[in-house]
């Protein structure tokens, strides 16, 4: 039976489809604040230690662009994935995978500095696939269905926003 940390995990899943299937950035942004805080609360149980850092650097800057300091949020944001990486250099916690968590960060850099929403998710794509190859190496579950799932619900909602925005002819 999963403990409370792992339904964390799950519950984090269903705020992750939230996120992506709206078309408003604001609420694609709200909802993947709240959706990243249980994701690396998710994260404790499987000693994923650079997803959690990368996870809650994530979250700081999340907040900080929401309550409308962005340029603290883009400095957090561009200095989360050197963090990341000293620490995986540094430390001895992770093998090669370590570095998973920074690399999707990059893909976040670019999707988050996107004006249009297609735009964002096309990029958060590259991301789930590193987030997905580090869930299947930690063997976390909650993980693995975050981004199997996210990566539906992005490429759903990538599917509706270009048909909005390219409407067939008649």
């Amino acid at each position: 039976m999963p403990n409370i940390i792992e339904l964390i995990g799950f519950f984090a899943v269903v705020l992750h489809v939230f996120a992506f299937l709206t078309q408003s950035r604001q609420s694609m942004l709200l909802y993947g604040l709240f959706s990243t805080a249980c994701f690396g609360v998710g994260l404790i149980n499987y000693h994923g230690v650079n997803g959690m850092l990368v996870t809650f650097a994530s979250l700081l800057a999340k907040t900080l662009n929401l309550m409308g300091y962005e340029e603290a949020s883009r400095i957090m944001v561009r200095s989360s994935p050197i963090i990341a990486l000293l620490f995986f250099i540094f430390s001895e916690t992770e093998f090669w995978h370590g570095i998973l968590p920074a690399i999707s960060l990059f893909f976040i850099i670019i999707a988050d500095g996107q004006d249009s929403v297609l735009k964002m998710k096309q990029w958060y794509i590259g991301s789930a696939l590193c987030w997905l190859a580090y869930g299947f190496i930690i063997q976390s579950p909650p993980a693995i269905a975050y981004d199997l799932v996210g990566m539906a619900a992005l490429a759903w909602g990538i599917h509706q926003a270009k048909k909005e925005a390219f409407p067939k002819a008649h």
